[in-house]
C-alpha cells in the first residue's frame, strides 16, 4: 500500500484511510520490515481500522495493482529463466507457469520454468543455485581471451 500510495498519489488513497492508517502507513513506509514486529501497535491492528471508505470504490485501482504486479511480458529479448516454488504463497504458482511463461514464449522470448517442490518464495533462493547455474552455462557466451 506505501508503494501503491508513493507511485500513484493520482488515486489519492491518503483519502480512503483513517488518520490511524495513514499514520501507520507513514511509519511502515520509514521502518524495516524486520523491525516492524518491534511495534507493538502493528501486532494488533484491525484492518478495518485503518480505513475510512472501502478499497473497491479506488476508481482504477485494480488495473492499476494489476500493472504494479505484474512480470513485463513483451519487450523481454531473454534467454529467461523463472523459478518458482510449488508451495510459494507470495507469487502462486499459476503466475509464473500458467500466465507469465506463455505470454513471454507468445512474444519470442526463450523461456525455461523450474518447479521446485518443496519451495516458499523464501527457501527458493536457497535451493536456486545449481539449476541457476546450469541454466547460465547453456545460455552465457564462453569467454574468450585473446593470445599474449
Amino acid at each position: 500500500m506505501t508503494s501503491l500510495r508513493e507511485a500513484h498519489p493520482e488515486l489519492h488513497l491518503n483519502s480512503y484511510l483513517t488518520a490511524q492508517g495513514r499514520r501507520i502507513l507513514d511509519e511502515a513506509a520509514e521502518t524495516c520490515l524486520s523491525d516492524i514486529n518491534d511495534l507493538g501497535e502493528f501486532n494488533h491492528l484491525v484492518l478495518g481500522d485503518l480505513f475510512a471508505r472501502p478499497l473497491g470504490t479506488v476508481p482504477g485501482l485494480a488495473a492499476t495493482i494489476r500493472a504494479m504486479a505484474g512480470s513485463p511480458t513483451v519487450g523481454v529479448t531473454g534467454p529467461l529463466l523463472l523459478m518458482q516454488g510449488l508451495i510459494d504463497t507470495d507469487v502462486p504458482l499459476t503466475t509464473s507457469n500458467v500466465t507469465t511463461a506463455p505470454a513471454l514464449r507468445a512474444n519470442g522470448t526463450n523461456v525455461e520454468v523450474v518447479i521446485t517442490p518443496a519451495d516458499t518464495h523464501l527457501t527458493l533462493i536457497q535451493h536456486a543455485v545449481p539449476d541457476t547455474l546450469r541454466f547460465l552455462s547453456r545460455n552465457l557466451a564462453p569467454v574468450t581471451r585473446p593470445a599474449r
